[in-house]
């Protein structure tokens, strides 16, 4: 009566979770637990009436399993292929630990089977408790479940092979032959687990990539939109405030005093914005920007006449080290220079063109006199007043990589740097119209 009692427990529990756990996991509706309860009960008693006629564990295995598929599909409409995955999952855990349990303690060690049985019963409250309370496990867990039309084979296939092991265990008399069959089928089982687990991880990184590359289209089509909205702006704040000007003097020609004061008001942000920079490069821009924002800080007049062609090869590090030591070098000579004469009497002159492939640098700067080494090459000056030698070594660098070559010049306090590179032209989209 006690061996049958446990049966009906574990039997029953095990029918109860194994529906539950996948209409659970699977978003199912989990207010059934009444008709639930009454199902797994019933299918659990008539399972250990058919035990004690029948003595066979295998198919003992192969009913309960269809009782837990058949209830599940009732209750909750999924497919069956993801009702057989769970099933077969799932009681092939619980058969392996049985198996291995039995064969320790009832053939191995000889304990009585009454005790075996409390020993699964506790074992399978253990593992609904960690099942329920760990998210983790519950985690790992759910993540094959979306494969589930590819690895539903491995779920079978581990159920019918611990299935085979259970019923040898309990079946045959020799200890030997159901442990060989055992090491057998778990070196396949582990194969196939090895397997899915690989084309599961294939599969999420194949799902990773193709996010990834929907993202980056998404942010080049983005990219292309806002430097469009970028140059047309540039365009706008390039020549409105030129427009303003004009207006501005035929107020003052008119006689129209408070109209002037409005213009002038006007003018004055929009004189802030449009002398910035705009080429459609942001290294570019950020670099001549912010070294005309330092010459008017310091009182040098600064000009500036780009042509920039954007579509180039030229990587924006070699940009950013060849501009930034540039203008460094020639803000620094200015304002060495600017201690010598009046600041106003220094000035810095940028020009940047593009004749065909070929992209033109030109600087001139106020300078004090260079100097330079035996071997010829410009030295810098200590303690900070820049005579053009700092850097330059990273500027040649820089412009070697592009076939190109660096002139230098000094006359009349004006040190000038040309430039000459040679670039690709990069296929960009065609703007809409």
């Amino acid at each position: 009566m006690m061996i049958f009692l446990f049966e009906f427990l574990i039997l029953s529990t095990e029918i109860f979770f194994g529906v539950y756990l996948t209409g659970k996991r699977h978003k199912g509706s989990g207010k059934k637990y009444a008709v639930l309860g009454g199902m797994a009960a019933s299918a659990a008693l008539l399972l250990c009436f058919y035990n004690s006629v029948s003595k066979s564990p295998a198919l003992s295995a192969v009913i309960l399993l269809a009782g837990i598929l058949l209830i599940s599909k009732i209750l909750y409409p999924w497919d069956w292929k993801l009702l057989l995955y769970s099933g077969c999952s799932y009681l092939s855990a619980l058969f392996l630990v049985d198996t291995v349990s039995y064969l320790l303690l009832c053939r191995y060690f000889s304990v009585p089977l009454v005790f075996w049985l409390v020993f699964s019963f506790c074992f399978r409250v253990l593992f609904y408790i960690a099942l329920f309370t760990s998210n983790s496990l519950e985690g790992l867990l759910k993540t094959p479940r979306q494969y589930y039309k590819t690895l539903y084979g491995t779920s079978v296939a581990a159920f019918c092979g611990i299935s085979i092991m259970l019923h040898l265990s309990f079946v045959r008399q020799d200890l030997k032959t159901p442990m060989i069959i055992s090491i057998l089928v778990l070196s396949v089982l582990f194969l196939r687990i090895v397997l899915g687990y690989t084309h599961v991880k294939y599969q999420r990184e194949k799902e990773l990539l193709a996010t990834i590359e929907m993202q980056k289209e998404l942010l080049e089509q983005n990219y292309t939109a806002v430097n469009r909205a970028y140059s047309q702006n540039a365009r706008l704040f390039h020549d409105f405030h030129r427009h303003l000007e004009v207006i501005r003097q035929l107020t003052q020609k008119y006689n129209a005093p408070e109209l002037s004061e409005y213009i002038d008001s006007v003018i004055s942000p929009v004189r802030d914005i449009s002398s910035m920079v705009w080429t459609g490069d942001q290294t570019v821009d950020y670099i001549l920007n912010s070294r005309y924002a330092k010459a008017a800080e310091t009182g040098i007049p600064m000009e500036m006449n780009i042509e920039y062609p954007y579509n180039t090869n030229i990587k924006a590090n070699d940009l950013c080290t060849i501009l930034s030591n540039l203008l460094d070098n020639a803000l620094e000579a200015a304002a060495a220079m600017s201690r010598q004469c009046p600041p106003d009497r220094c000035r810095i002159t940028l020009t940047i063109r593009r004749i065909g492939n070929i992209l033109v640098i030109k600087l001139e700067n106020s300078s004090p006199q260079p100097s330079y080494t035996p071997e010829g090459e410009l030295t810098s000056a200590k303690k900070g007043l820049l005579l053009h030698g700092w850097g330059m070594k990273n500027i040649e660098s820089a412009v070697q990589k592009y076939e190109g070559m660096i002139q230098t010049a000094y006359a009349d306090h004006i040190f000038q740097t040309t430039i000459t590179m040679c670039f690709d032209g990069v296929k960009m989209d065609a703007a809409e119209p």
